[in-house]
């Protein structure tokens, strides 16, 4: 039995993770969670990794690492623990932090969001995957950990702690790594911003932090990217450094096919609201929108969409599609028509508001209201605002 618990929703203005039952079970299966010695994945206690720190020693292989320090308990509701799961370069062929680089920022702010949050437990590639010189056992689990990679970044409700920053030596820095590249993607598709710390962005040195909500969730929040097309990550992808070259590059692309079937395709609502993005952004999405046929609620609002951005997403818009939201872009009325001349028969709510448009329905609840829409953009504008006033009206006298 995998001892993952559902946990019962919370603010998610917090840091903490909230997982489902089917959630848990897939990300259990996947990586083995409770089988010790035999998981594919294994999660280190957060304790550890600062206890290393404290000691000044460099982080140790899996091989080496006592089974007290690893997390075989439960994840999830009820158990106060959190998952983060690291993203960074390794700093050396042999061992990804031979000065300890990394550790000098990952472990302070480990502590310190200990002492604002629930215990973490980590997921590091180097301490939670077997390395180096493998036994047959430990390389077929370390082809299965490798496996469960993409859902270990790419799952909703756990951290993702980018570790950004390079000593000034290094020949390349973390954007230019295909590993980095790859966990950053998956990572940017489903999660909330909250969920996704660029640590490259704190302002203090991580020794100094003393309040982990100000100085580094609020200050860290990694800018999200679109989902992508298998082709359009593949072509990415060729432009970054693989240690291990060609065999590294074919394994992540199909690393991120099978993200995009497993994660993207079972998808029923995204939320890319509030990322600033602009029309570039619009066209990647709507390139995506197509490998998300579950879909059934997307929020796009207080982004910079114009008509061009509008009209590329009105044309990829998922068949089953039931709330849109675009409230608070940069479209007009151009935007609006094209994207209402496509709209899905199936949307029920479409809320345009806040984007100089002078329509009365602009957010619309239900179907008539959005057929009103559609009305309105295509020149019968005058017959809609009767109706508008009409059943505003009805339902003052009603009142």
């Amino acid at each position: 039995t995998h001892r993952i618990k559902k946990r019962m929703p919370e603010d998610q203005s917090e840091m903490s993770s909230v997982f489902t039952d089917a959630e848990c079970t897939e990300l259990a299966v996947r990586m083995g969670h409770g089988e010790c010695e035999r998981a594919a994945v294994r999660l280190v206690r957060g304790e550890y990794i600062v206890g290393l720190h404290e000691r000044g020693e460099p982080m140790p292989p899996r091989q080496q690492i006592p089974a007290h320090a690893f997390h075989d308990g439960e994840i999830g509701a009820g158990s106060d623990v959190e998952i983060i799961a690291i993203s960074y370069p390794w700093l050396s062929r042999e061992h990804p932090d031979p000065e300890q680089f990394h550790l000098d920022t990952l472990a302070p702010l480990l502590k310190a969001y200990q002492e604002t949050y629930h215990p973490p437990v980590v997921f590091l590639d180097f301490m939670s995957l077997f390395q180096g010189e493998r036994t047959a056992d430990q390389a077929e689990l370390f082809r299965r950990g490798l496996r469960a990679i993409n859902l270990i970044y790419g799952q909703q409700h756990v951290q993702v702690w980018c570790l950004t920053r390079v000593p000034p030596a290094t020949d390349r820095g973390y954007f230019d790594r295909g590993w980095c590249a790859f966990e950053l993607t998956v990572a940017s598709a489903l999660k909330m911003s909250v969920h996704l710390l660029d640590l490259g962005m704190l302002e203090v040195a991580p020794s100094e932090v003393t309040d982990f909500v100000s100085q580094v969730a609020q200050v860290c929040k990694a800018g999200r990217r679109p989902p992508l097309t298998p082709d359009a990550f593949a072509a990415m992808l060729a432009t970054k450094h693989f240690t291990n070259g060609h065999t590294d590059h074919e394994l992540v692309t199909g690393l991120y096919a099978d993200f995009v079937r497993s994660a993207l395709g079972a998808a029923e609502a995204l939320d890319f609201g509030c990322l600033k993005w602009k029309d570039a952004e619009a066209g990647q999405l709507a390139d995506a929108l197509p490998l998300c046929p579950h879909l059934k609620s997307l929020s796009l609002d207080n982004n910079g969409f114009t008509d061009q951005g509008v009209a590329a997403l009105a044309a990829r818009l998922p068949s089953g599609l039931e709330a849109l939201v675009l409230s608070c872009n940069e479209f007009g009325a151009a935007g609006a028509t094209a994207l209402l001349a496509s709209l899905p028969s199936s949307v029920r709510v479409l809320n345009l508001d806040k984007n100089g448009l002078s329509c009365p329905v602009c957010n619309a609840r239900t179907r008539v209201a959005v057929e009103q829409q559609a009305r309105y953009f295509q020149g019968e504008a005058k017959a809609v605002r009767a109706e508008v006033k009409a059943a505003r009206r009805a339902a003052a006298a009603a009142a």
